[in-house]
C-alpha cells in the first residue's frame, strides 16, 4: 500500500482507544449500548436515541463501501496526499462512516458504492487505517442497522 509518511495525531481523548487500535491493527467503532447504532465519532450522547454515555467499543469487519468521494489538486491533508489525491467517506457494514482516503486504486477507477475494505499501514510508530478496493465486493458482512 502506497501512503505518505506524515502521521496523524488524535485530536480528541474519545478516540485514543480507536488509536490504540489501530496501533494493534485493529479497527473499531463506537455502538449505543441503548439502540444498537453504531456511530463514529464517538459521542458523550447518541444521536439516534439521545442516550448518554451508553457506548461501547466493537470491531468493525473494516468492509464497506463508498458513501462518497472528491478528488483534490491541491493538498489540504497531508495525510493523503500527493495531489491529485482523494478523499473519500466509507459507510461501513456496521452503517457508521468514516472519513479516508482510497489507495492502491486510480482515481480515475473510483466510484460511489464501490466495495472497499480496511488495511493498516504503520507510519513513525503508529498506525493509520486505509482503505483498498475490495478483492471480493459481493461480500457484505453484517447487516446495516440504521
Amino acid at each position: 500500500m502506497t501512503i505518505p509518511t506524515t502521521p496523524f495525531t488524535p485530536s480528541s481523548r474519545l478516540l485514543t482507544p480507536y488509536f490504540e487500535a489501530l496501533d494493534r491493527h485493529e479497527l473499531i467503532i463506537t455502538r449505543c449500548t441503548s439502540c444498537d447504532v453504531a456511530q463514529f465519532p464517538p459521542r458523550a450522547a447518541c444521536s439516534t436515541c439521545g442516550a448518554f454515555d451508553s457506548f461501547e467499543w466493537i470491531e468493525s469487519t473494516g468492509r464497506g463501501t463508498i458513501w462518497t468521494f472528491g478528488i483534490f489538486h491541491k493538498i489540504y491533508f497531508p495525510n493523503f496526499g500527493p495531489a491529485p489525491y482523494n478523499v473519500a467517506v466509507v459507510e461501513l457494514d456496521e452503517g457508521t462512516k468514516l472519513i479516508t482516503n482510497i489507495v492502491d486504486a486510480d482515481n480515475t477507477e473510483l466510484a460511489i458504492g464501490m466495495r472497499v475494505r480496511a488495511g493498516f499501514v504503520d507510519i513513525d510508530g503508529h498506525t493509520a487505517a486505509r482503505f483498498t478496493p475490495d478483492p471480493d465486493p459481493t461480500m457484505i458482512t453484517q447487516e446495516r442497522n440504521y
